[in-house]
């Protein structure tokens, strides 16, 4: 329903030095909403804060990081985090909101959810087509997901990049013993 329901991803760390997290959203947001939990994988951690804020921690030893984004309440956007080193760029709907000096990525294990962060800060709204890969994307890369939503950024011939394999195939999320889901 949208409301405190997230997927509990067990205890992960980060692919590497470098990644990007890519996702589809329709959250529920305000100028008063608190901070709503897109992703916390290992030491990574995404969030809402009112209607007009993004806040990345790269590394929870490190400075958490604003970014000023249009209001997203209720429609949906593509957001991509693309961390390289400690250059972490935000871009929504295949325009770069910034590229911003943050913490560089730690491999630490932690807890990590889908749509929470620990037992708070529940997103509220609608996610699809998350996916985290192992490299930093490029413009390029961006602009090619953002263009192309019915593949993968991998299938775009033109982008010669060595990415890790799909943990889930081809979508296939039939087998519900592949999955450990929770309600808030």
């Amino acid at each position: 329903d949208g409301t405190n329901d997230y997927v509990d991803l067990g205890v992960q760390s980060n692919p590497a030095t470098n990644m990007t997290f890519a996702c589809w959203l329709n959250p529920v947001v305000s100028a008063s909403t608190s901070y709503q939990t897109i992703i916390d994988y290992g030491k990574f951690n995404v969030w809402l804060e009112d209607n007009d804020t993004l806040v990345i921690y790269t590394n929870t030893s490190g400075a958490a990081v604003n970014y000023t984004i249009s209001d997203l309440n209720n429609k949906w956007s593509r957001l991509v985090v693309s961390v390289s080193g400690t250059t972490t760029s935000v871009y929504i709907d295949g325009t770069l909101i910034a590229a911003k000096t943050t913490t560089a990525l730690s491999d630490s294990a932690s807890q990590s959810d889908i749509g929470r962060d620990g037992t708070t800060r529940y997103y509220e709204g609608k996610l699809s087509d998350l996916q985290i890969y192992n490299v930093a994307w490029t413009q390029a890369d961006v602009t090619f997901d953002y263009e192309n939503p019915q593949h993968l950024v991998t299938d775009n011939p033109s982008i010669v990049k060595t990415y890790g394999s799909e943990i889930v195939t081809d979508g296939g999320f039939d087998d519900p013993s592949e999955w450990s889901t929770s309600t808030g």
